[in-house]
């Protein structure tokens, strides 16, 4: 008999070996550019480096199989102002407007690295939300007129 403070193991339902797992389906994103605009000076600022970063999800639960994000992604420095950067705004902003949590921490940890503060990383947020919200008012008010 267990009192107390002492450890029951839990029965394994369903699978007890990673092998058995089921293979993740591999979706890849790409927010490669050759040149971006410089968030600091708005100077043109070439590529120079290339990153790809995977993320898991679970996935389709009526299929049961996870999805690996593989996201490529270019970091980019200022001939200007020397200052370098990754287009994590633009992705972060799409992040907020399709829910996902996840991605959301990434960008704004990535964000944060770079040395935007978190109320900049929060205005860029909100602003997507604005952008969004007035882009469905516009649509709404006039459907043929939007497309």
């Amino acid at each position: 008999m267990y009192g107390p403070g002492e450890y029951a193991a839990d029965v394994p339902e369903g699978i007890t070996h990673i092998e058995d797992l089921p293979k993740p389906r591999i979706e890849r994103c790409s927010r490669n550019y050759l040149a971006r605009a410089c968030p600091r000076c708005g100077c043109r600022a070439g590529r120079y480096a290339v990153t790809t970063r995977t993320l898991h999800d679970l996935g389709d639960a009526r299929v049961e199989q996870p999805i690996d994000l593989l996201i490529t992604f270019s970091r980019h420095r200022c001939l200007g102002c020397g200052c370098c950067f990754a287009c994590e705004l633009c992705v972060m902003a799409c992040a907020t407007l399709a829910g996902c949590e996840m991605c959301l921490k990434a960008h704004e940890e990535a964000l944060r690295k770079q040395g935007l503060t978190e109320a900049q990383v929060h205005d860029s947020v909100r602003l997507a939300a604005v952008v969004a919200g007035a882009t469905t008012a516009l649509e709404f008010a006039d459907p043929v007129a939007a497309k």
